[in-house]
């Protein structure tokens, strides 16, 4: 074999064992599929479920309830995919508020509605384990990241009990 054949031949495989080793050992995000839910004149609701559609953990993600949060959006999209690469399913409800999205009251009021409407049957008649509303806020509010139960069940206390424990995470009851 001529010497320019054999570094070809090693630098093919070079390459083949590099795209290997990189694809093995780098994240691998889900891709999500959406289907649309419910599309009103306030906005649309779309859901996507990505990880392990067959694990026995399941979380529901709800995100662009509020849509002038927008700094809890895209990180708690890309937070679920890279969580999906565990043993879970997660079941994403993307919330487009296309009403008065920037108007503080109606933005929420259209999010909250969409929510009601469309995220709350179908989250109850699904296997949901959890369920995460994303949120974000101004440095002003609140002290740090925190955790919130507005039901205030057994279940969901304890949790944010052990959360604020063991993280950066504050619990506001």
């Amino acid at each position: 074999m001529q010497k320019n054949t054999k570094i070809i031949i090693m630098i093919a495989l070079l390459l083949a064992v590099g795209a290997f080793v990189f694809y093995e050992f780098s994240p691998h995000y889900n891709n999500i599929t959406y289907d649309t839910i419910g599309n009103t004149s306030i906005g649309t609701v779309e859901k996507g479920i990505s990880g392990n559609v067959s694990a026995n953990k399941t979380i529901a993600l709800i995100t662009g309830i509020h849509p002038r949060e927008k700094l809890s959006i895209e990180p708690e999209i890309e937070a679920a995919k890279e969580f999906g690469n565990n043993d879970v399913k997660i079941i994403h409800y993307k919330i487009t508020v296309t009403d008065h999205p920037d108007d503080y009251d109606t933005g929420r009021a259209n999010g909250e509605s969409l929510v009601h409407d469309f995220v709350n049957p179908d989250v109850t008649s699904s296997d949901a384990d959890a369920v995460i509303i994303s949120h974000s806020h101004n440095a002003d509010y609140g002290e740090g990241f925190y955790v919130a139960t507005p039901e205030m069940d057994n279940a969901s206390v304890e949790m944010a009990e052990k959360i604020s424990k063991t993280s950066d995470f504050n619990y506001y009851p």
